[in-house]
C-alpha cells in the first residue's frame, strides 16, 4: 500500500513538472512569434546633427554664440556649430597644472570647424585665440594679420569690438598651446589664489564654529558683510577697467573711421557708468553707518520769519508755496500743524511762524532725505510790495526740517468717541464720528471732528498727537530737536544764510555749493531743479566727509 502511494505521488510530481515545462516552452514560442511580427525599431539620428549639417536659419542664429552685431566682423568670422558628443564620452572640467581649466572643445562644447576656410576669413575659435593674444600683448596687430592672413584693419576692428563688448581677457577662453610663453600666461596663479582663498575660508569657518554662540553670530555677520563688500568691489574694479578701455577706444574712433562702432561704444559707456554708480552706492551703504532718519517718510516743516518784518513774512509765504508745489509734484501729502497754515486758501497771507507735516504714502519715499538740506536761513533781496520808496530790502526766513518717526504703543493710547458738534444736520446728531485721543504716559489729549468719517478722524488725531509728542512731550527728544533747530535757524541775521533769492538779478545762489540758478520765478513756482540738485550735491559732500572721518567700515566696529 505504501509503495503504491509513493508511486502515485511520484507520477503526479513528474506530470506537474512536465506540464510547467510545456507551458514555459509555449510561452517562449508565442513571444518569439510576436517579436517576429513586431516592426523593427532603429535608433533615431541626432536631431542636432541633422540641424548642424542642414545649416538652416535657426542654427545660424545659434551658431553666433558671441552675438556679433557688427556686420563687417560677422562676415569675417565664420559660423561654427557645436560638435555634439555622447554624454558618456564627455570629460568633466578639471584643474590643470598648466593650461586652461576648460576641457577640450571637441569634447565639451567644441566647435565644428569647416573643412575649407576661405581666404580673408577665420573661424570662431581662431578669432577667440587672436583676441586673447591681442589682449595679453603676446603678438602685435601686424603679426596677427600675417598669422591669420587678414587685413590689419580687420584685426584691429575685431580685437577692439570684443575688448569692448565681451569680457576681459582673463575670462576669454584660449585653447591649450604647446608654446612655453603662452603656457606661462595662462591662468595658473588665479587658480592657486582660488585654492588659497578656499583654504582660508575653511579655516575661518572652523574657527567660527569653535566660538561661543553670541561671538559666533557677530563674527558670521561681519564675515558675510566683508564677503559681500569684496564681491562688489571686484565687480566694480572690473567695470572701471572696462570703462577705461571704452574711453581709449572712443578716442581712437574720433577720426570717424567706424561710425557704427563709435555709436555702440558710446552707448555701452553710458550703461557701464550707471552700473558703476549703482555698485558705488552699494559699497557706501556697507561701510558707512546707517542714518536712522534717511528713510523717514514723514517730516515737520517749519517756517519762521526773521529779519525784515512783514516782508520776511511775505517771503515765508512764497517759500511755502514753492515747497507745496514740490511736494504735490512728488505725490506727498501736507497736513496743517501749528501756526494755522491753510494750504488751499490764504495764498497771500503772511507767515510769521507756522508748521506743516509732510508725509508720503509709500514708505520707500525718503521725504526727509529730499528736504533735509532745505533747513537753514533763506535770504531774499527784492523790492517789497508794501514799499513806497522802491528800495531793495534784505529779509530772512528760517526753515527747519525735523523727522516724525515716533512710534506709539497701542496700550498707551486711550480712545473715546462722541458725537460731533456744529453744522452737519442729522448725521452729526446720530453718529459718533468725533474722536478724542489721550496719551497715557504724557497726559496729552487730542480731539478731532473735522471729517464725517470716524476712521479719517482717528488718523488725523493720531498724526496730531505724534506731532505734539515729538515737539513738546518727550523731553529728551525735544532737547535734541531744539539743539538741531538752533543749528538750522542760526541767528536769523541777514549775513547768516544758506541761500539767497535775488529778484533784481533773477537768480538763486546756494552759498554751501557756490552754485547759482537763473529763472527765479520758475524755481519759486516748482521748486525743481533747485531742491533736487541741492540735495544730490550736498548728499555727495556729506558722504565724502563721512568717508574722510571713517577709520574702518561700520560693520567691523
Amino acid at each position: 500500500m505504501g509503495t503504491a502511494a509513493s508511486s502515485v505521488k511520484r507520477a503526479v510530481r513528474n506530470w506537474n513538472a512536465a506540464n510547467r515545462a510545456i507551458k514555459h516552452l509555449d510561452k517562449e514560442a508565442k513571444m518569439r512569434e510576436k517579436a517576429a511580427h513586431r516592426p523593427k525599431i532603429f535608433p533615431e539620428e541626432n536631431k542636432a546633427d541633422l540641424l548642424l549639417h542642414s545649416k538652416n536659419t535657426n542654427l545660424e542664429k545659434r551658431i553666433f554664440s558671441l552675438d556679433i552685431k557688427s556686420e563687417g566682423i560677422r562676415k569675417t568670422i565664420l559660423p561654427e556649430g557645436f560638435d555634439y558628443v555622447q554624454k558618456s564620452t564627455r570629460k568633466l572640467p578639471q584643474r590643470f597644472e598648466v593650461g586652461s581649466p576648460i576641457p577640450d572643445p571637441h569634447i565639451e562644447f567644441g566647435f565644428a570647424i569647416p573643412d575649407v576656410i576661405p581666404k580673408g576669413q577665420i573661424t570662431m575659435s581662431q578669432a577667440i585665440n587672436m583676441i586673447k593674444c591681442y589682449q595679453l600683448n603676446i603678438k602685435t596687430v601686424p603679426q596677427l594679420a600675417e598669422q591669420f592672413d587678414l587685413d590689419p584693419e580687420i584685426v584691429t576692428s575685431i580685437c577692439n569690438y570684443f575688448s569692448l563688448f565681451e569680457c576681459e581677457s582673463a575670462r576669454v577662453w584660449v585653447p591649450p598651446s604647446k608654446s612655453t610663453e603662452e603656457k606661462v600666461l595662462l591662468d595658473k596663479p588665479i587658480y592657486q589664489e582660488d585654492e588659497r582663498i578656499a583654504d582660508d575660508g575653511v579655516s575661518r569657518y572652523t574657527r567660527l564654529h569653535e566660538l561661543e554662540p553670541p561671538v559666533k553670530a557677530n563674527h558670521l555677520e561681519k564675515w558675510s558683510s566683508l564677503k559681500t563688500l569684496l564681491d562688489i568691489n571686484q565687480r566694480l574694479q572690473a567695470l572701471i577697467a572696462l570703462d577705461a578701455d571704452s574711453a581709449n577706444l572712443l578716442q581712437e574712433l574720433d577720426d570717424g573711421s567706424d561710425a557704427v562702432l563709435q555709436q555702440m561704444a558710446a552707448s555701452e559707456a553710458v550703461s557701464r557708468r550707471e552700473q558703476i554708480k549703482y555698485l558705488e552706492n552699494q559699497i557706501l551703504e556697507l561701510i558707512l553707518p546707517p542714518d536712522p532718519n534717511a528713510s523717514c517718510n514723514s517730516i515737520r516743516l517749519q517756517l519762521i520769519a526773521g529779519a525784515g518784518g512783514l516782508e520776511a513774512a511775505m517771503f515765508a509765504r512764497d517759500l511755502f508755496s514753492m515747497y507745496e508745489a514740490y511736494i504735490n509734484q512728488r505725490g506727498w501729502s501736507i497736513y496743517p500743524g501749528e501756526g494755522g497754515i491753510n494750504t488751499l486758501s490764504d495764498t497771500d497771507c503772511p507767515i510769521h511762524n507756522s508748521e506743516v507735516i509732510v508725509e508720503a504714502a509709500d514708505h520707500c519715499d525718503r521725504v526727509y532725505a529730499c528736504l533735509r538740506w532745505e533747513a537753514g536761513v533763506h535770504r531774499v533781496q527784492r523790492v517789497p510790495v508794501t514799499s513806497k520808496l522802491n528800495k531793495i530790502h534784505t529779509s530772512t526766513v528760517a526753515v527747519t526740517v525735523l523727522p516724525v518717526d515716533i512710534e506709539l504703543a497701542p496700550e498707551d493710547l486711550e480712545w473715546d468717541v462722541f458725537r460731533s458738534s456744529g453744522a452737519g444736520g442729522q448725521h452729526v446728531n446720530k453718529t459718533e464720528s468725533a474722536v478724542r485721543l489721550r496719551h497715557k504716559p504724557t497726559g496729552y489729549v487730542v480731539a478731532c471732528q473735522d471729517d464725517r468719517s470716524q476712521h479719517a478722524n482717528r488718523d488725523s488725531a493720531l498724526k496730531a498727537l505724534k506731532a505734539k509728542i515729538t515737539k513738546e512731550a518727550a523731553l529728551k527728544q525735544v532737547e535734541s530737536e531744539l539743539a538741531t533747530r538752533r543749528t538750522q535757524m542760526g541767528s536769523l541775521e541777514r549775513s547768516d544764510r544758506i541761500r539767497t533769492y535775488n529778484y533784481q538779478q533773477d537768480r538763486i545762489t546756494d552759498h554751501r555749493l557756490n552754485i547759482s540758478w537763473s529763472d527765479l520765478a520758475t524755481c519759486m513756482r516748482q521748486g525743481i531743479p533747485l531742491i533736487d540738485e541741492t540735495a544730490q550735491a550736498l548728499d555727495e559732500a556729506y558722504i565724502l566727509n563721512s568717508l574722510n572721518s571713517l577709520d574702518k567700515p561700520y560693520f567691523m566696529k
